[in-house]
């Protein structure tokens, strides 16, 4: 087998990537890559301070301020690469002359290579909406009926909007990445988005993207699916009133708080505007995400969980999520299983990925391995949330 192998295989590569089937991933590029973090170990932590709401005091008049008053201990977050995964096919020597007899070793080449980077795709927007799921911190619209539905109403945009600025978010780089179920429905029903004269552009009519909306920079990602298992818990508060702000509570004993997941979503009655995300669960102690509750509760109030199937569409400023990606490290010298022939890195033109590709050889068999490590974390919370359809 020639040295350089790979180098040359390269065109043949980049064609595959433009015929095989690829799902549409938008979340990818809409999320964060911190590119000071991807030398991290494999499940290495990673910590971040995060610094706390400031309160104001009246201005001093004469000396200085106390440190012993002022100071401030930041909250804590983290990160890790928690995933390192490798899409790997082989070839023998006859393997390779049958095809190249038939004339065909190329193109089918570029096409399982093609194949391996669009599972390792499918797989990190997976992580991504994933961990949006239990990271956001409240959710609007209506589990199992999906948003845009009515012509000429917009709510779908503008309630998620309403939400970030409540909760301090920024008010650029904003990203609504839906599933199926939504855009379906944009493209059936919002008329007003498609009228070229109402809309300024024939985008959505001619070629079915749908652009910028109310701020949001709308993308649609297949691997948001039909969310459907929840916990089953119900039960009181009954631990003392919550205040806004507060981050957690604690079901009575009538409930079962062991069975709340992560994820699961759920408003106090009386109270249906303000819907809300589990961060996590011990015992019956829920805890929600930043920036905490919204609206005073009192004591004993009965709590509300979501049981209903829907899609759980993303609304998010770009600083929310954190992706960290790169490539396996090889360890130097020979393998006693295989010899390293060829190492280099492809760039994925529909995500902006970089993905490590090796081919190795043992004895008259040939594996190349497309390969890339990752990890995800919200990073900002508040600046996340969920639209259900």
């Amino acid at each position: 087998m020639a040295s350089n192998v790979l180098t040359a295989l390269m065109p043949s590569f980049y064609k595959g990537l433009n015929t095989v089937q690829q799902e549409i991933t938008d979340v990818i590029d809409a999320v964060s890559q911190n590119m000071s973090l991807e030398q991290a170990a494999l499940n290495q932590t990673i910590t971040y301070p995060i610094a706390k709401s400031a309160s104001l005091v009246n201005t001093p008049q004469s000396g200085v301020p106390d440190p012993s008053t002022y100071g401030q201990t930041p909250g804590i977050g983290t990160l890790s690469i928690s995933n390192m995964q490798s899409g790997i096919f082989v070839y023998n020597g006859e393997e390779i002359h049958q095809l190249q007899v038939a004339g065909i070793y190329a193109d089918y080449y570029a096409d399982q290579m093609a194949q391996q980077v669009r599972a390792l795709r499918k797989a990190v927007a997976s992580s991504i909406i994933t961990a949006a799921l239990s990271g956001a911190s409240r959710c609007c619209g209506t589990p199992g009926t999906a948003p845009f539905g009515t012509a000429g109403v917009l709510t779908g945009f503008a309630t998620p909007n309403q939400i970030l600025y409540q909760n301090g978010s920024p008010g650029s780089d904003r990203h609504m990445i839906l599933g199926t179920n939504a855009i379906a429905s944009i493209q059936g029903y919002q008329s007003v988005l498609f009228k070229a004269n109402e809309a300024g552009t024939d985008r959505l009519l001619r070629t079915g993207t749908i652009g910028s909306v109310e701020g949001w920079a709308v993308g649609l990602d297949t691997t948001i699916s039909t969310v459907s298992t929840f916990g089953t818990s119900s039960g009181d508060e009954n631990t003392g009133a919550i205040s806004v702000g507060d981050i957690s509570f604690v079901l009575n004993s009538a409930g079962n708080g062991g069975s709340v997941l992560a994820g699961d979503t759920f408003h106090f009655t009386g109270d249906t505007t303000n819907v809300y995300v589990v961060a996590s669960v011990s015992s019956r102690t829920i805890t929600i995400n930043a920036p905490g509750f919204r609206a005073a509760v009192s004591a004993s109030t009965v709590v509300v969980f979501n049981s209903t199937a829907g899609q759980p569409n993303l609304f998010f400023t770009r600083d929310a999520i954190t992706l960290i990606a790169r490539q396996p490290k090889i360890a130097t010298g020979n393998s006693p299983a295989g010899q390293l022939m060829d190492l280099t890195t492809i760039p994925d033109p529909r995500s902006g990925l970089i993905y490590q590709l090796a081919m190795w050889q043992n004895g008259r068999t040939i594996a190349i391995e497309v390969s890339l490590a990752w990890g995800v974390g919200v990073t900002n919370p508040q600046d996340l949330g969920i639209l259900w359809g």
